[in-house]
């Protein structure tokens, strides 16, 4: 899994690590930050976050891009 790096690099690892160890075989599991611009693919999810979030028409469009939401409020 790549994610996008920030400020908040450390903490994804502290949450991220304990989950792949409990739920995820050894080996089979890995992640890495990489910083927007070194993974085109970052944009792409960013986008689609953003459409979705902007709602009407730009959420008509992404539809079917998502697979699940997950509202954490």
């Amino acid at each position: 899994m790549v994610i996008e790096s920030c400020s908040q690099d450390r903490r994804d690892n502290q949450v991220i690590q304990p989950i792949a160890q409990k739920f995820v075989a050894d080996g089979r599991f890995a992640w890495l930050h990489s910083a927007p611009a070194a993974d085109p693919l970052l944009w792409a999810a960013d986008a689609t976050a953003w459409a979705f979030g902007k709602g009407g028409d730009w959420r008509r469009r992404v539809k079917d891009l998502v697979a699940c939401v997950v509202d954490l409020t």
